[in-house]
């Protein structure tokens, strides 16, 4: 790991912020080239649905933040691999494939499986596979704009946030979006991500999410 690299994960692990559950965040729509570490961290504001634990007749809207740091590597020519860490306590181990075109290209499709919650810090809700898609247009080598359709699906958890929301089942369905520009040190990805779950209780606190953000990552 490069020292620009670990000056990096320094940086964003100290500005992690307390936040609500959010299974995901920003992320690039492009493979890791095989053989490459990138070293990447996010910042992100959300709303989401709560309803007052004391009282379930009392709902509200919140907004807060939420922070993310993570490593991708790349196993092969056109596929990736990676771990997400956020504030809340929740990881991400995923992968992810370039089908077709790749970051030069003027359009790329590239998908991803992950699991959430699970093996590092499984504490956050219930645990869920995550299935992207990332449809990526490239007006120039150095640009991309993105759109990413993703499904998840989620089981109850043995903790406390699963009891007591009662949630036997959460399946979100949501669409990602966003603008990714290269630059010589590091990539910025600017976008956000709108989920929305119709399953479990009617007063499931996470039924209706938008986040706004930023990453980092270096490449």
């Amino acid at each position: 790991m490069s020292r620009s690299q670990i000056y990096l994960l320094f940086v964003l692990s100290s500005l992690l912020m307390t936040g609500c559950y959010a299974p995901v965040g920003i992320q690039s729509p492009h493979v890791v080239d095989k053989g490459r570490l990138v070293v990447n961290g996010s910042l992100h504001l959300g709303s989401y649905f709560e309803t007052d634990l004391d009282d379930r007749d009392e709902d509200e809207a919140r907004i807060t933040g939420m922070g993310h740091i993570g490593l991708r590597y790349g196993l092969f020519n056109r596929v990736d691999a990676g771990v997400d860490i956020n504030s809340a306590g929740g990881s991400l181990w995923d992968v992810k494939v370039a089908v077709l075109g790749d970051k030069y290209s003027k359009w790329s499709l590239s998908a991803g499986a992950g699991l959430h919650n699970w093996a590092l810090i499984p504490v956050a809700g219930s645990t869920q596979w995550y299935l992207p898609l990332f449809i990526s247009y490239q007006p120039k080598t150095d640009i991309s704009w993105f759109i990413s359709p993703r499904y998840m699906r989620g089981w109850k958890g043995d903790n406390d946030f699963s009891t007591i929301w009662e949630i036997n089942t959460l399946h979100q369905g949501g669409l990602g979006f966003g603008f990714e520009k290269r630059l010589n040190a590091f990539d910025l990805i600017i976008g956000g991500q709108y989920l929305y779950s119709n399953q479990g209780l009617a007063d499931n606190p996470y039924r209706n999410i938008w986040q706004l953000g930023f990453m980092i990552r270096t490449n």
